[in-house]
């Protein structure tokens, strides 16, 4: 019996000639023809070596004429949807993985992910043929005047370095700086091969040698599509989600545009977040993991802004999904022109924690160790010592064979305790 590789927290996701190769990616096209409803498809890509091939597989697959767009950001991409009346996108990309990976990501035409109920319809219309063959009808269109629209010219005098992790930015954020006039310096420029490999958000370090060696106002790290975004000030230290969305809900409510005057995080965002929005007068909800369930709960309460720890913020009168490129700017623009704002901010402080990963050999592998006796009892633990005054969180990945584990407490010393023997419950498995 064939399987095909699942829909995670963020569309199918595997190695490239695994799980995803180019006889799944022609079933995912004609399981997406079969729907019956898809007249229009568009397909984007990053710069992944393999996307062309899973490409041109996809657009054989679904048998019709298909817009190709790329290499461009899941951003760009989504701006694309929402301005092109399609009725489908499929974005190929591994997001922050290494170049070895690559998957999926399915959009609606307004650039937001497609719905559980959807993916199953998909799942199930999926059928492995042993010989692709066919047409394939690709016209390639261009993305960038489309997506340039979205941005306003802000007065700015800084100086700042991108770290552009060797994937899809490098493709849009010089030129939408350039247009903008911004002081920009680029690093972590490379091939598809060398995508989030030692540069990017997974590696501040390549950013914090940057900012180090330049003298630079801020320093900015995307992830290989584009729609996550880490920043380092001056004196090297990191603000991820958690600080993006303070210093975002401060500005969005001097500016009157905060609606319901709160916001939308995960279980994963650190607690000052929510005590320092309180001091302010503002609401901080938590979603489950996730982006998109970041989006389902500002949809169905009607706010404007949420995110993730990660550097996924989304601002929903402008994308339905993360932009890195546009929240950078929108915080450059605090940085220079709202400085209150950031000083508040350089006042506050996390509360301490402790996180590990646990990667494994395979999918089935972490799914057992999750499950296992042993890190149940380990979990069980870790909440008692922490008497509830704390946090601690455990997650299995849905793109990467990996358990994540963090612990959050004001005892820094128990928290390394803590994960440490989770951690220790998990490799004896």
């Amino acid at each position: 019996m064939t399987t095909f590789p699942p829909f995670g927290t963020d569309g199918i996701r595997g190695v490239y000639g695994k799980t995803i190769t180019p006889f799944f990616s022609y079933a995912l096209g004609k399981a997406i023809f079969k729907l019956g409803n898809i007249k229009r498809l568009a397909i984007g890509m990053d710069n992944r070596q393999s996307g062309s091939p899973l490409m041109l597989t996809l657009a054989q697959g679904f048998g019709e004429k298909v817009e190709s767009y790329g290499p461009l950001t899941t951003p760009a991409f989504s701006s694309v949807l929402r301005k092109g009346n399609y009725d489908l996108g499929v974005m190929i990309t591994a997001s922050h993985n290494g170049p070895e990976y690559n998957g999926f990501k399915l959009l609606n035409p307004d650039g937001s992910k497609i719905d559980v109920k959807l993916e199953k319809q998909i799942s199930s219309l999926l059928e492995i043929e042993t010989n692709p063959s066919g047409p394939i009808h690709l016209k390639e269109k261009d993305f960038f005047d489309i997506y340039r629209a979205g941005f306003v010219s802000f007065k700015t005098k800084g100086k700042y370095v991108f770290d552009l992790a060797s994937g899809a930015s490098q493709f849009v954020a010089p030129g939408i700086c350039a247009l903008l006039g911004i002081d920009a310096t680029y690093i972590g420029l490379g091939e598809g091969s060398t995508i989030n490999q030692g540069c990017g958000c997974l590696h501040m370090e390549n950013l914090a040698k940057a900012m180090a060696a330049g003298n630079y106002d801020l320093g900015f790290s995307f992830d290989g599509d584009g729609d996550r975004v880490l920043a380092m000030d001056k004196e090297g230290h990191i603000l991820d989600g958690d600080d993006f969305l303070y210093l975002f809900a401060l500005s969005f409510k001097q500016d009157n545009r905060l609606k319901g005057n709160a916001i939308v995080s995960t279980i994963y965002s650190n607690s000052f977040l929510k005590e320092a929005l309180k001091e302010e007068g503002i609401d901080c909800f938590e979603a489950d993991v996730g982006d998109h369930n970041v989006y389902l709960k500002l949809q169905e309460n009607d706010f404007l802004l949420g995110g993730e720890n990660s550097g996924h913020i989304i601002v929903m009168d402008e994308l339905p999904s993360g932009d890195g490129l546009a929240n950078a700017l929108r915080l450059i623009d605090i940085y220079e022109n709202k400085s209150p704002i950031f000083e508040k901010f350089k006042t506050l402080s996390h509360t301490p924690r402790s996180e590990k990963d646990v990667h494994f050999a395979a999918a089935t592998k972490a799914k057992e160790a999750y499950e296992s006796i042993s890190f149940a009892k380990a979990v069980k633990e870790g909440q008692a010592k922490i008497e509830g005054k704390g946090k601690l969180v455990t997650r299995l990945s849905g793109t990467e064979p990996l358990i994540r584990v963090f612990v959050e407490s004001q005892d820094k010393v128990k928290n390394d305790t803590i994960v440490s023997d989770i951690v220790s419950s998990l490799k004896e498995n």
